[in-house]
C-alpha cells in the first residue's frame, strides 16, 4: 500500500463524510462509505496494518482538526471486529458534533 493510495482513500472518505446535502445525497454518501469500509476490510492483516500506519501519518499532516480527527478515527470505524456498523456510528457522532 503506497502513501498516495492512502491519501486518495482519505480524501474520498472525507468528501463522503463532509460534503453538504446539496453537493451529495446523504444516503449515497453513507452507501459509498459502507462500500469503502467493506473493501478495506478485505485487506490482509499486514496490508491493513500498513494502511492504518500510513493513514495516521496522513492524518497528522492534515490542517483541519475536524478532518484530522475523522481520519484518526477512520480505522476503528472501518473495523469489522464488531457486529455493529461502526462507520454509521462514527458518521452519526460527527453529524451531532457539527449540528
Amino acid at each position: 500500500m503506497t502513501r498516495v493510495l492512502v491519501q486518495i482513500i482519505a480524501q474520498l472518505a472525507m468528501f463522503l463524510e463532509f460534503a453538504d446535502d446539496a453537493t451529495l445525497d446523504p444516503d449515497a454518501a453513507v452507501k459509498q462509505l459502507e462500500e469503502l469500509a467493506f473493501q478495506l476490510q478485505q485487506l490482509p492483516p499486514a496490508d491493513r496494518g500498513e494502511f492504518i500506519r500510513l493513514l495516521s501519518e496522513v492524518a497528522g499532516e492534515w490542517p483541519g482538526e475536524r478532518e484530522r480527527q475523522f481520519l484518526l478515527d477512520l480505522p476503528e470505524a472501518l473495523s469489522s471486529d464488531s457486529d455493529d456498523n461502526r462507520i454509521l456510528a462514527t458518521t452519526a457522532n460527527l453529524a451531532k458534533e457539527l449540528a
